[in-house]
């Protein structure tokens, strides 16, 4: 339901403007407001995503060195 909403609204933001311009330049002109409204939102997330830095579980990563290396000390000391 709520994407028809949207689509009513730049229908009706054409139907609008068509009224000043002709129907081709008023869709034209929306489109191209929706595609810029889009870029930036694009941009804005990549930006977001870019600071969240790497993504990998650092944490766990070390407790399972810590985890192999206790493995190994007690490898070795059961072997003697």
């Amino acid at each position: 339901m709520h994407a028809r909403l949207r689509q009513w609204h730049f229908g009706f933001l054409v139907l609008a403007l068509s009224t000043f311009l002709d129907a081709w330049l008023a869709a034209l002109i929306v489109g191209a407001a929706l595609v810029a409204v889009a870029t930036g939102l694009a941009l804005a997330g990549k930006e977001r995503v870019e600071d969240a830095g790497a993504l990998l579980p650092e944490q766990t990563i070390e407790d399972v060195k810590e985890d192999a290396e206790w493995l190994k000390e007690h490898a070795r000391s059961g072997r003697r």
